[in-house]
């Protein structure tokens, strides 16, 4: 009958021993284990089916089932031996020893309970993560550090594991690094990589060492090498640096520092810097062979407590392409790229009802050139913006009532009940420095004309709001403020010749070089919301019982003055306040279904969502400007020299779980053509075990009309002088699907219509004529230990209407493929163009 000995607690060993060791003063095993000066949290249990003590070699022998316990490490075997001196245990027949985050499996061990370190013969190690060690002798140098003879190393939990390392010598400590020598890679025991030396992580978070080398080719860069260099500076930091070789531009170098301050504070720094060559005809410098190219970004955050808020920024590049042209990510290379590069420091508080912040920043056009019609041609004109805010400074004062117990002026209570009157302020204080460079390269001897200011700027803007509710039938909000902005001028360049100029309105606007100027400018807005009537209707359509359709219209007026403000350095957007007068109505629509559903009971959801607006431009009537805007002489740009605008229909509908549709037009409404629409689809489900993501976006408008103004509201802002449309249509398809069995698919394109001014052009001859430009193709299979990724696609040549070409810019499309093998805890190989 199999039993279990506690040994610590029994002496009944002394009284099986012969008689030669009567004559031996009695010491008990309990004695013996005091002697080996263990606390008792240190005590060595001892547990076996059969256990002998041979107390003149003072072992302990254990058969069939025996397990020791010390120190949280549990071994178990079919035959130990433990000397009570030593601490030294021997060890075999399936042997297992659980320590913490490792278990081993051997047949035969040695291995001293103090120090830790011993022998394992045929021996598996396992340390979490999924480390898998395997060696014909593995030496336990101590708590944490193994010596492995002819051993492999795998994360594959199978019986034949998808890859191994295979290794003459190898050195692991856990939770540091494995060092193996006479190494080689092999996949389902087949060697495919021999290398004399490797080193890579065995650790569960992250740690310092070399990345795997990402190897590919693309058209426009070449053969690639990238080989990545982690430093763990610390739990709160860390360093990458990546050595990047492109085969037809140059060699490049890339520093990534990120950082941790506290639980709401960070930060990151990131540097780029290559030596280019240039593989095309270098528009801005002729023949140069080589160009220095550079970018600096660094961006922090900090929280500083009682609601004070610190953020700084840099971004300062070689040149305004840089992003464009050393973006890794195709999503990133966009037609939304960041027009400007800004770099700034800003202190910041707020209080419950007022807000400060302080600003120290410079900005800068990363558009260099604009195309400017002269005659029937346009001829490029290279344009250097910079802005520098030394400083600005905002206080504002949030929504407030000004009467009663919380008011600006105490008390009132009963005024305040009749006349509820709100107070905001938004003010603000900047020291403005810019500098404005031009040249026309349409000509070889083109004229730079050059503008420098230096601006102090006062703005003050206070508003009084009055809301008031008649009988929950009608909400009614108006509002009233003046702004008052000072401005201190001193500019100095050419374009301080032309002394009077005509500005759209018939007004001559001075341009003297020191001058110092007030802006005044009141405005009036009225908004009035009717109550929501909504119906209810019975159906039984599948599980919907019941539709609730609730209504609400409003309309709004909104009136700004015309102000002469051609002499008023344009830095920001409160350096142009553009004048308007309009009327704008709006309905919003939402419609509720009430489901019944067996296993919840009552669902009610909204189902769809509908919204009509339009506004009527009370300026387009008036005479004056109504001339001009016919005889084209009025120079802000305009869509179109009707008072009424488009009519806006904003459908948004949810049918089923998972699915939207949703489709924003603009109505013509003389002839009620069509003039632009935003549409999407999504849609996400389960279907046979896979999971699939389906989305569809698409924009179009009309060639007929400039796309970027008066869609929603007028807007007159002379700054905005593009004359070429952009691309009148495009579309974005993406699809993902993840099949059972660890396979994964994607794809990603984007189709462009043709930018086409006809004016017979239609919807039918545009739309369904989008052609494939750019596309991703990505197919990915992963199993318990490694993974494989492959990418075909092609990036478009994209450059933005009113941008220069690059040093290095090549006017074609990019094609590139890539794969990533990655080997769980090794990390990535990858080949192929990136």
């Amino acid at each position: 009958m199999f039993k279990k000995i506690l040994f610590i607690i029994s002496i009944t060993f002394v009284f099986f021993q012969t008689s030669s060791y009567a004559l031996e003063p009695e010491i008990s095993a309990v004695d013996k284990f005091k002697e080996m000066e263990f606390g008792l949290e240190d005590e060595v249990r001892f547990y076996g089916g059969n256990l002998d003590f041979q107390r003149d070699k003072n072992l302990i022998i254990g058969r069939d089932a025996v397990d020791i316990e010390y120190r949280g490490m549990d071994l178990q075997a079919d035959y130990v031996e433990y000397n009570l001196e030593t601490a030294d245990v021997k060890a075999r027949g399936n042997v297992v020893v659980e320590d913490g985050t490792s278990v081993l499996f051997c047949e035969e061990l040695e291995l001293n309970l103090r120090t830790r370190t011993g022998i394992i013969r045929n021996g598996e190690l396992f340390l979490e993560p999924t480390y898998y060690l395997t060696g014909v002798e593995l030496r336990r140098l101590g708590f944490d550090r193994y010596k492995i003879v002819n051993g492999y190393y795998t994360a594959c939990q199978a019986e034949t594991p998808a890859w191994t390392v295979k290794s003459k010598e190898a050195d692991a400590q856990v939770n540091g690094f494995l060092t193996a020598k006479g190494s080689s890679l092999e996949i389902k025991k087949v060697p495919v990589f021999y290398s004399p030396y490797l080193l890579f992580p065995i650790k569960k978070d992250r740690s310092t060492g070399f990345l795997v080398p990402r190897i590919g080719y693309s058209q426009r860069k070449g053969l690639r090498w990238k080989q990545p260099f982690f430093w763990a500076m610390s739990d709160y930091s860390d360093l990458t640096l990546t050595p990047d070789i492109q085969g037809k531009r140059g060699i490049g170098i890339e520093a990534n520092f990120n950082y941790l301050i506290d639980e709401k504070s960070s930060g990151t720094a990131n540097v780029y810097y290559i030596t280019t060559k240039s593989t095309s005809r270098n528009r801005e410098g002729g023949d140069a062979k080589r160009k220095q190219r550079w970018n600096i970004y660094f961006y922090e955050k900090r929280e500083l407590g009682d609601g004070l808020h610190l953020a700084t920024k840099l971004d300062v590049s070689s040149d305004h392409n840089f992003d464009r042209d050393y973006g890794e990510v195709s999503q990133k290379i966009t037609k939304a790229s960041d027009l400007k590069l800004d770099s700034f420091m800003s202190l910041s508080k707020s209080w419950d009802e007022y807000y400060y912040k302080l600003n120290i920043g410079r900005m800068q056009d990363r558009i260099k050139s604009f195309p400017r019609k002269e005659r029937d041609k346009f001829a490029d004109i290279i344009n250097d913006k910079t802005y520098q805010y030394l400083p600005k400074i905002q206080f504002v004062a949030l929504e407030q009532p000004v009467f009663g117990q919380n008011g600006i002026i105490k008390g009132l209570e009963k005024l305040n009940k009749y006349i509820p009157l709100k107070f905001r302020l938004d003010s603000s204080f900047a020291s403005i420095r810019s500098k404005w460079k031009s040249k026309e390269y349409a000509k070889k001897d083109g004229k730079t004309e050059v503008e420098n200011f230096d601006e102090v700027r006062l703005d003050f803007h206070p508003e009084i709001i009055l809301p008031l509710n008649i009988k929950e039938l009608l909400s009614i909000r108006g509002k009233v403020g003046i702004r008052e902005t000072f401005y201190s001028n001193r500019s100095d360049g050419n374009h301080l010749k032309l002394i009077k100029k005509n500005d759209g309105t018939l007004k001559k606007v001075n341009l003297s070089g020191n001058s110092d100027s007030t802006r005044e400018i009141y405005n009036i807005e009225i908004d009035a919301e009717g109550p929501k009537a909504y119906a209810l209707l019975n159906t039984k359509v599948g599980n919907l019982e019941k539709i609730k359709h609730i209504v609400q219209p409003s309309i709004k007026y909104v009136y700004i003055p015309q102000v002469n403000q051609k002499h008023i350095l344009q830095a920001d957007e409160e350096d142009f306040i553009s004048g308007r007068e309009y009327i704008k109505w709006n309905l919003e629509n939402s419609i509720y279904g009430s489901f019944g559903l067996e296993e919840s009971g009552n669902v009610a959801k909204e189902i769809m969502r509908l919204s009509m607006s339009q506004y009527y431009d009370l300026r387009k009537d008036n005479g004056k400007y109504r001339r001009l805007i016919e005889k084209r002489r009025y120079k802000q740009r305009i869509n179109n020299i009707r008072a009424m605008s488009d009519l806006r229909l904003a459908l948004e509908v949810y049918p089923i779980t998972g699915l939207t549709l949703g489709f924003t037009g603009y109505m013509d409404p003389v002839d009620g053509a069509l003039d632009r629409f935003i549409s999407h689809f999504r849609y996400a489900t389960e279907l046979f075990n896979s999971k699939i993501s389906f989305s569809f976006l698409s924009h179009w408008t009309t060639p007929k009309a400039n796309q970027a103004l008066d869609w929603d509201e007028p807007d007159f802002n002379p700054i905005f002088i593009k004359d070429k449309p952009y691309e009148n249509i495009f579309s974005t398809v993406r699809l993902n699907i993840d099949f059972p069995g660890g396979w994964e698919t994607g794809y990603t394109a984007n189709f462009f219509g043709k930018s086409n001014t006809k004016s017979d052009e239609s919807l039918n001859s545009s739309f369904f004529e989008q052609k494939q430009k750019d596309f991703n193709l990505r197919l990915k299979y992963s199993a318990q230990c490694w993974s494989v990724e492959g990418n075909y696609g092609v990036r478009e040549y994209f450059r933005e209407k009113g941008s220069l070409r690059s040093f290095d810019d090549e006017t074609k499309d990019d094609e590139y493929f890539w794969v990533v093998v990655e080997l769980k805890t090794l990390g990535e190989i990858s080949t192929g163009g990136m």
